[in-house]
């Protein structure tokens, strides 16, 4: 059904398809849902509980229907996920008893940070001048593709500070924004949140913008009820069921392609064509940035954009993917171990800020629900620094002890 709708897209489809090895697959990854967090009480619980439905189901289960060599790459694309995520259950189940004390006093901090982040917005409107008028004209989810393209062209002739400032605001500032706001009741706060949001949303047409948000309402209301891993789950679960019922009842592929195709079919997909196109061909070695003039490799490009030439055999096609797809394009499995340890290690520092905070812990673990689903999507490096991880570590530390009512 997807892939006859997205086939133009690049899907493929195993024509081999043994069920008996989906069955396989499917009662491996069955098995580690029993070593799933029952509540979600700290950070590292958030990461593990992503990784399991966004990162391990799909790129395990899809590349095996979704490519062409399937049978030739599904047992070592099983193993690396799986050691990947046996190596994070293993993390988030330390137990630190001794807490780390970090403390940083700075008064009305509340009213700082919220004089800080309208600072950190003023360039970003005035460099990239947001026209809410297009929200008004926008007929398809295609028309957002000319809004990135504009998007591309502006960001050639503004400051690389000033990106890095667009992409905070995104990613940071605008959901502290909303969470204070809806932890204090401020309704002031939580409009203001969501025109800026829709500023930043008409400026780069990205749906990862203009959904966050709403993703971090939905996990406000259901933490606020219950903070069970199934609850954290469902909306999600029954968002990707509606969207699946609407094709097939009205043939409306407008869900189905960012519930579906984009949270589950892509990530999968792109898994498997890491795993063919960096085995083969040999890893990136982070030749590109931080290893630049250690390590030396053949590609002249990052990652992403090689994939996108190659698979989708057009320029300029940036084939982002989680974190741990990235970090075997680095070093294979050496590389997805390498950033579980660090990623890991990072997460339990802040579970040991979040378990002795004075604040309300569903506030300290909400301010961590878009960094952690950028992860999800993207190389470690890219969201620690350019998609403001660092950031919402330093903004968790200056109100872990500050009471939010």
């Amino acid at each position: 059904m997807v892939y006859d709708t997205f086939s133009y897209l690049g899907f493929q489809i195993n024509p081999n398809i043994n069920y008996f090895i989906i069955f396989l697959i499917s009662l491996v990854i069955g098995s580690f849902s029993l070593l799933l967090p029952a509540r979600i009480e700290k950070p590292s619980q958030l990461l593990l509980l992503f990784t399991y439905y966004f990162i391990y189901i799909p790129n395990t289960v899809v590349p095996y229907i979704a490519l062409n060599k399937a049978d030739d790459y599904w047992v070592g694309i099983l193993s690396y996920f799986t050691l990947c995520f046996f190596l994070l259950i293993l993390i988030v189940n330390i137990k630190l008893k001794k807490q780390l004390k970090i403390n940083i006093n700075i008064r009305n901090i509340n009213y700082v940070l919220i004089g800080f982040i309208l600072c950190m917005f003023i360039p970003v409107i005035l460099f990239y001048k947001p026209n809410l008028s297009n929200i008004m004209n926008l007929v398809s989810l295609v028309d957002l593709y000319e809004w990135r393209d504009d998007y591309r062209e502006k960001t050639k002739n503004i400051p690389s500070i000033v990106e890095y400032m667009f992409n905070w605001s995104a990613k940071v500032f605008v959901p502290i924004l909303l969470i204070l706001g809806l932890f204090k009741s401020n309704l002031r706060f939580i409009f203001l949140a969501f025109v800026f949001n829709l500023c930043l949303f008409v400026v780069s047409g990205h749906k990862s913008i203009f959904f966050s948000y709403f993703l971090i309402l939905i996990f406000y209301f259901v933490l606020k009820r219950s903070n069970t891993s199934v609850s954290l789950v469902f909306p999600f679960i029954s968002l990707i069921f509606i969207s699946c019922f609407i094709f097939f009842i009205f043939k409306d592929t407008t869900l189905l392609s960012v519930f579906v195709r984009r949270m589950i079919h892509i990530p999968g997909m792109l898994s498997g064509f890491y795993y063919e196109f960096f085995l083969e061909n040999g890893y990136s070695k982070y030749s590109y940035n931080i290893l630049k003039g250690i390590t030396f490799t053949n590609y002249s490009q990052t990652p992403p954009y090689l994939i996108g030439d190659y698979y989708f055999t057009k320029d300029g096609i940036n084939a982002n993917t989680g974190y741990l797809t990235q970090a075997y394009a680095e070093y294979g499995f050496c590389g997805g171990i390498s950033i579980v340890l660090i990623v890991g290690i990072i997460y339990k520092f802040m579970d040991n800020l979040v378990e002795y905070s004075k604040s309300q812990k569903n506030f300290l673990i909400l301010l961590f629900i878009i960094p952690t689903w950028a992860l999800i999507n993207g190389a470690f490096l890219t969201v620690f620094i350019t998609h403001g991880f660092l950031l919402t570590m330093l903004f968790i530390i200056l109100l872990k002890d500050k009471f939010v009512k």
